[in-house]
């Protein structure tokens, strides 16, 4: 990328107010990590999730200059991904994870740290029976949300990471009130989408889109 300021739209990312952010190219290569651990999780039944969260782990090792990436690996990045899935008994599903008591549970997602679930948003999502299943694991979040759970408990479970893919290539939709219609309204009105989804485009913005994810996940850079 150049080393211009690039212009990013985060309009879509209803419902705030339409605004410009202005990220330095620079940022998006420098050296991102984590102060803490930080375990993604990704659901099997969320169409695309297990790229983009592919995606974002190379961004963070290719983050990394070049004279120390031979050495760096994902472990010293404090950053992990999990698949979670309620498809199959052999399976590691959300209500395993959120116990955290299950042995089979990933090592990495019952480690002290913070816990993301990654809501991967475009055309097919929450289609067909694999949409269901994905609703069915976004209301579980949801019931952590309440008065009756403290709040260090709740500091140690997943919040969403809401990422919207605006790619047609990747199936993406360039209009996030599409969401509004076919997420489940149970979890529209829960308040899903309260906070802002990151927007992915094609490149060369997708660089800042997977900066300001990994942001949003914690990571922090150094320039």
């Amino acid at each position: 990328m150049a080393s211009a300021d690039v212009r990013y739209d985060l309009g879509e990312c209803y419902p705030r107010p339409r605004r410009l952010l202005l990220a330095p190219a620079r940022a998006v290569r420098a050296d991102l990590a984590f102060a803490r651990p930080v375990t993604l999780l990704v659901s099997d039944h969320n169409p695309g999730a297990a790229e983009l969260a592919a995606e974002l782990r190379a961004a963070l090792l290719q983050a990394t200059p070049p004279r120390a990436r031979s050495s760096r690996s994902l472990a010293e990045l404090r950053f992990s991904v999990a698949a979670v899935s309620e498809a199959e008994r052999e399976t590691i599903g959300m209500a395993a994870v959120l116990s955290r008591a299950n042995p089979a549970v990933p090592e990495a997602a019952q480690q002290p740290g913070a816990l993301f679930f990654l809501l991967y948003l475009r055309d097919d999502t929450f289609a067909g029976e694999a949409g269901e299943r994905l609703a069915e694991q976004l209301r579980l979040l949801r019931t952590l949300a309440t008065p009756l759970v403290p709040q260090s408990w709740l500091a140690r479970h997943p919040r969403v990471l809401l990422v919207h893919e605006r790619d047609r290539a990747r199936g993406g939709c360039a209009e996030f009130g599409r969401f509004f219609e076919t997420t489940p309204e149970d979890l529209v009105e829960g308040g899903l989408y309260a906070d802002i989804a990151v927007a992915f485009h094609e490149e060369p913005f997708r660089q800042v889109s997977l900066a300001l994810a990994a942001r949003k996940l914690g990571a922090c850079a150094n320039i």
